[in-house]
């Protein structure tokens, strides 16, 4: 069913994917930028149930109404409200609990313009010792996919640096909500 809602989606959107056979590992944590529509949630989502990944999908609940929670529970969402303690070792846990898996993990956590980037998804690559995944949304020619993979390695600002080069060629829905400074 979610291979069907996700194709409909995509086309109906007038979006392609690019999704190379070498990002299609059985582990990971996925972030996907630019973010500044509930669109790009949409698309991004749809992208992977057309594509038949297993997915997760970190997400905040400010309330018990609409379609973006809907949406995370039917990708087996995990709710940050419920989560006690550390998020790694948490996060750690559920990927260790799946056979595969990408795990959607927010970096700008709002539509609005940010300071910075949230790095929680660092913390949780690196503590589960799987990569980071490079989704991108690009409305100049209507395509999201996973465009590159980092190996977290002990140096957060050289893999920060890396991942802020990677975003900097994308147009987002609305350019003046997006901060592509990520610290």
């Amino acid at each position: 069913m979610k291979k069907i809602i996700g194709t409909l989606i995509m086309k109906l959107g007038g979006w392609t994917e690019f999704y190379p056979d070498n990002y299609n590992i059985d582990k990971a944590v996925l972030i996907s930028a630019p973010y500044t529509s509930f669109w790009d949630y949409i698309y991004t989502i749809a992208s992977f149930w057309k594509n038949d990944y297993t997915i997760k999908v970190l997400f905040e609940q400010k309330s018990n109404l609409g379609i973006r929670n809907a949406i995370c529970k039917m990708c087996d969402g995990i709710n940050l409200n419920e989560i006690n303690g550390d998020m790694a070792h948490h996060m750690n846990d559920v990927l260790n609990t799946n056979e595969k898996m990408m795990l959607i993990v927010p970096t700008e956590g709002t539509r609005k313009k940010v300071d910075h980037w949230k790095t929680e998804f660092y913390e949780i690559a690196k503590y589960a010792d799987v990569p980071v995944l490079l989704g991108y949304l690009d409305y100049e020619d209507k395509t999201v996919g996973i465009g590159a993979s980092i190996k977290v390695t002990d140096d957060f600002k050289k893999d920060m640096t890396k991942i802020q080069h990677f975003y900097k060629n994308f147009t987002p829905k609305h350019p003046q909500n997006y901060n592509e400074k990520i610290c």
